[in-house]
């Protein structure tokens, strides 16, 4: 082999080992770049989510808390009125229905038609709270 041929393939091994080291020092650099930023992504789409959801448990609080307000009183009011506090309760809160219970007398108002089916307080959950 001539002494020209040996450089130009010394140099080309050269040329091919700092190319592919480089690209492993590149590709480590990148993977690990790209590993932080998704993370990033996913903790901020989290944070964004959780924020989301206590704007929507709020709303459903404060509107539920509004409805307790106004059935405070109760007992001067007519089924009718409490009807029609619960129908715009479940308005509010997006929900299926709305009721109530008053535990001396063992009444139910619901705001839709629903018939009650059952005395809440005979029920173990309710019995046993009010054992403690």
């Amino acid at each position: 082999m001539h002494f020209k041929t040996k450089v130009t393939l010394i140099i080309s091994l050269l040329i091919c080992i700092s190319l592919t080291a480089f690209g492993v020092v590149s590709y480590i650099d990148t993977k690990k770049n790209s590993i932080t930023q998704v993370e990033t992504n996913l903790k901020m789409a989290s944070r964004s989510l959780t924020d989301y959801i206590d704007l929507w448990v709020l709303s459903k609080k404060n509107s539920l808390s509004s409805a307790a307000r106004m059935l405070s009183d109760i007992e001067n009011m007519s089924e009718a009125q409490a009807k029609a506090i619960l129908q715009e309760t479940t308005k509010a809160s997006e929900g299926r229905d709305s009721f109530l219970g008053i535990e001396s007398s063992g009444i139910m108002i619901y705001g839709s038609n629903t018939i009650p089916k059952v005395d809440p307080r005979t029920r173990p959950w309710y019995v046993m709270e009010n054992n403690r």
